[in-house]
């Protein structure tokens, strides 16, 4: 009787551990926030959400929207960031090759909005088609699911995703300029 109810007991601790393993999401298994975020963007764009509105270094409130039917390019940088330096002159080359189909959105990380003017200056960077914002307190970058730097996101003319880069990259090259004549 004693190895019936052992038995029975033990079937029991199985069956509740396989039914709470299956019902249960653990951490290692669920999606990470920022796979959703990019899943969101590639499906409806940056068009369609209202809390993608920044002010730019000149004091100009700004709402994503307010470049549809270009190239939007978000690129989440700052001065003190060695790789973003690196990187910066040849999103001028990009610009000056698409001044009327690329706008680069440079989301700065920096604390001071000096900093940045005094870089921009220092690399005769100032554009049309290049915006400055600052993040001070990530909400952009939240946004985004942003979590090093540089980092940056490429939206064709219709606003939905079509790439995202993480960490340096040369946005000059020949290969790079074919790209955004083809989207």
């Amino acid at each position: 009787m004693r190895v019936l109810g052992l038995i029975v007991f033990l079937s029991l601790c199985v069956g509740v551990g396989v039914v709470y393993w299956k019902t249960n999401t653990f951490q290692s298994q669920a999606v990470p926030e920022s796979y959703k975020v990019l899943d969101d963007l590639e499906k409806k764009g940056i068009y369609d959400r209202e809390d993608l509105s920044f002010q730019t270094l000149d004091g100009e409130q700004i709402n994503l929207h307010s470049f549809k039917g270009k190239i939007v390019i978000l690129s989440f940088w700052a001065t003190w960031c060695e790789p973003c330096v690196e990187e910066f002159p040849s999103f001028i080359k990009l610009l000056d090759e698409f001044p009327d189909k690329v706008v680069l959105i440079a989301i700065s990380h920096d604390y001071e909005e000096k900093d940045v003017i005094e870089f921009v200056n220092a690399f005769d960077g100032v554009r049309k088609n290049l915006v400055l914002t600052m993040d001070k307190k990530k909400m952009m970058s939240q946004a985004f699911g942003v979590d090093r730097l540089p980092e940056g996101f490429v939206f064709n003319h219709e606003g939905l995703l079509v790439k995202k880069i993480i960490g340096i990259q040369d946005w000059a090259t020949p290969e790079a300029i074919q790209y955004f004549k083809s989207l």
